[in-house]
């Protein structure tokens, strides 16, 4: 977990009179939490599919989260994330709850309890609208990509040093494979 990030965010939310903000997978998932993979792009459960056939076959699981997290304007975050996916999640430093696809809702209501306004990231925006309503509809829910945005064209120093970084390995690479 990025808690520089995620403080600022906090502050963002704080200012901003939201409660908390909820994100499916995706770059502002990854972004937060620091984690590198592939996992965080759509996985066959979570996308939409191509033809009639396929959405049917998706069934339940077309467009729907298989991992929300959920970033409260004070507290602790929390990941809720399908079973077969918490060992590549295990040490991301945020709270993990596993849980079943049919049960995300249940586990969703506990972290944000209370909650009168929630913004929600691009990633699944309406699975995640579809779900916060399911738990509370009285929930005011709004768009909540452009913030995160903004977070990631200011570059931290650890950022900005690895794109020379990568460059310099690749020069050395191309250098080295040229004379082979």
């Amino acid at each position: 977990m990025n808690l520089t990030r995620i403080e600022k965010l906090q502050a963002l939310l704080c200012e901003s009179k939201l409660d908390g903000m909820l994100y499916g997978p995706g770059a502002d998932m990854q972004y937060f939490l620091d984690v590198p993979g592939n996992y965080w792009l759509r996985t066959r459960d979570t996308v939409q599919g191509r033809t009639e056939e396929e959405r049917r076959h998706n069934g339940c699981f077309a467009k729907n989260p298989d991992r929300m997290l959920y970033i409260p304007a004070q507290g602790e975050p929390s990941l809720i994330i399908v079973y077969h996916h918490i060992e590549e999640m295990r040490g991301c430093g945020v709270k993990l709850i596993p849980s079943h696809y049919q049960l995300f809702e249940g586990a969703l209501g506990e972290v944000i309890s209370g909650a009168k306004r929630i913004a929600v990231g691009k990633s699944c925006d309406a699975a995640l609208e579809k779900k916060i309503k399911a738990v509370d509809s009285s929930i005011e829910v709004l768009e909540g990509d452009r913030d995160p945005e903004i977070f990631r064209l200011i570059k931290d120093p650890v950022e900005i040093a690895k794109p020379p970084a990568v460059a310099a390995l690749t020069a050395c690479s191309m250098s080295t494979s040229a004379v082979s």
